[in-house]
């Protein structure tokens, strides 16, 4: 029998978002799938921009791996497997929450 995961829900982000995603089964960490990208050296850079998830890296830019240091290589390297990674099912605002309420009420 297999066990479907809790939502996790994630850090607020800089708008105030409170984020909810179903981990897949096999949700490595960020640790975890940089070492796949033989990017593990990298991986307190990400902490420090605030990498979470393995999904959080579909939302880094590319400013942020060139003030990171990251050389040409290594950043097609991220690019092309975070485009693989899978999305963030929904994003809820707190404020939009709270409009929806008021609008039924």
């Amino acid at each position: 029998m297999s066990m479907v995961p809790a939502p996790q829900v994630l850090p607020p982000d800089e708008a105030g978002a409170v984020v909810a995603a179903h981990a897949p089964l096999d949700n490595p960490s960020p640790f975890e799938w940089l070492v796949g990208q033989r990017l593990e050296k990298w991986n307190d850079s990400f902490e420090s921009l605030g990498t979470y998830t393995v999904q959080d890296f579909a939302e880094v830019l590319e400013e942020d791996l060139n003030t990171m240091g990251m050389p040409a290589l290594q950043k097609r390297r991220f690019f092309a497997a975070a485009d693989k990674v899978p999305k963030i099912e929904k994003v809820v605002r707190a404020e939009d929450t709270v409009k929806e309420l008021q609008a039924r009420v």
